[in-house]
Formats: C-alpha cells, structure tokens, sequence
C-alpha cells in the first residue's frame, strides 16, 4: 500500500511538472524584423547605371546619345560617380552627379558639385554648392528640400555686372509608379532641381550710376529627377531657358557692348533608364 502511495505522488509531480513546461514550450517571440528603408540611390563600388540621352536644341532638333553611370569610389556614407570612357556626360543630371560627391543622410542624400551655367552669360562662372539634397524619403510633397543664395559682381568690358542666384531643391511628390523603357518601378520619389538667375550692370549715364537688368530674375533650367527604390535615378527632365531684357540690351549696344549670346534661348533634355546593376 505504501508503494502505491509512493508511485501516486512520483506521478503527480511529472505531471505538475510537465504542465509548467508545457507552458513555457507554447511561449513564442512575436517581436517583428525590423524593415530597412529602401535605399534609393545603392552605391556599392562598380555598381552602374546606363541611359538613353535626347537633347532637343532651340531650332528642336533633336540629338541622342548615350551615358553610363557608374559607382567609381566609396569611404564610408560618400561615394562619387564616373560616366562614360571620357567622364564627360550628355545629361544635364547626369553631369552634375558626375561632377560631385555624393553623401547618404538617413533618407535622404546630399550632393557637393559644381554647377556651369548652361550658356555663357556676361560674368558668369560655375557656381559651386554643398549639400544640394536631392531627395528625401521622410518628407511630405511640396517640401523644400534645399536652398542657397547668393550675389557676386564681375568686371565685363569695363561695366560691373551683377549676378545673383537661388539653388534649390523640392520634392513634389511620390508616385505609386513610373514605367521607363517598358519597365515599372514602384514608390518612385520625384525631386525638382532648380536654378532662378538675374543679370544686371550698372551704366554712368550723365554722370549717374544708372543699375539697368540684362536678365530679368526667371528660372533658366529645371531638372525633375525621379528615384527608384534599390535602383536609383531613373529619369531626368531637364528645362533650359533665359530671355534677356531687350531694352537694357539695346542700350548697351550704344555703348558698343555685344554680350556675344541671343536674347533668348531654350533646350531640354531626357535622361532615361535603359539597364543596370546594382547590389545594396
């Protein structure tokens, strides 16, 4: 009776037992992966990008070419870019990435380049930026994204001319979509790059200091870049116009100043993809 007794208790402590482990056996870990942003500009080294170029000029003739675009050096969150055998690029964005350093920041990325005006003003030269952002992923639409301003003077035939400009940057919006060269891309982020420009000079009529515009302040180029999550740029629109002030320009005519460019002119080009590689 008393081994009865005794195997009856052995039995209850296995099962008392064996319930408390059963419950810490059921126990699951529910705590979710975290999800990595997407990476809309992948630069591991060699990756490379290649597009077809279409440059329509002021009498719309149309000329096409090709850029390839690849990841040349990295240290760290930077990386520059090299396009083509002669790093010479037919793309206007395509130019000013190849001509910078490029800078990861969390969701978005910056760009240090040098931008040459697209025609020859009087005066004008390159104008070098830092930290041009070129998209931002935790931003709404209609975001202003960067923007820097400035004024310098330059001797030109003896009369000061004045240049001041605005660099900016804006992300208009996100499309669910985008197809380019008959593939679709998803989440696609869509940035404005912009350049406004006014001209002026300062003419001694009688005696006095006269300040007279050569070019009125208007927005003479526009890039609207769309990226592409672990793609990168996938399509550059690119705007290019200026219309000079025909009065001040006939004045300076008396003067026999010829500022050697047309009163006004425009060009526009596109920039789209057609093949990659690209590792994250």
């Amino acid at each position: 009776m008393k081994n009865i007794i005794y195997l009856f208790g052995i039995c209850m402590l296995l099962l008392l037992n064996s319930c408390g482990n059963n419950d810490d056996s059921t126990t699951t870990d529910t705590t979710d992966t975290p999800v990595l942003p997407a990476n809309y500009f992948p630069a591991s080294l060699d990756n490379y990008w290649n597009y077809d170029v279409a440059t329509t000029d002021n009498t719309n003739v149309v000329t096409t070419a090709e850029d390839s675009l690849y990841v040349a050096s990295r240290s760290g969150n930077s990386f520059m870019l090299d396009v083509n055998t002669n790093n010479i690029a037919n793309g206007t964005m395509n130019t000013l990435l190849a001509n910078g350093t490029l800078t990861e920041q969390g969701t978005a990325l910056t760009l240090n380049s040098s931008l040459e005006l697209p025609f020859d003003l009087p005066g004008s030269g390159a104008i070098d930026f830092e930290g041009a952002v070129l998209y931002d992923t935790s931003v709404a639409a209609n975001t202003t994204l960067f923007t820097l301003s400035d004024t310098f003077t330059q001797d030109v035939q003896g009369f000061p001319v004045t240049i001041a400009f605005t660099l900016s940057t804006e992300k208009v919006q996100s499309l669910s979509s985008l197809t380019v060269n008959s593939e679709t891309f998803s989440d696609v982020e869509v940035v404005d790059f912009n350049l406004e420009l006014s001209v002026s000079t300062s003419v001694d009529i009688f005696g006095n200091p006269t300040v007279f515009s050569i070019l009125d302040p208007q927005d003479v180029l526009t890039i609207r870049g769309y990226y592409g999550p672990n793609v990168g740029l996938l399509k550059a629109d690119s705007d290019i116009s200026f219309s000079l002030n025909e009065t001040t320009v006939a004045l300076l005519a008396t003067f026999n100043i010829n500022l050697g460019i047309p009163t006004s002119s425009s060009a526009s080009s596109v920039e789209e993809l057609s093949s990659y590689l690209v590792e994250n």
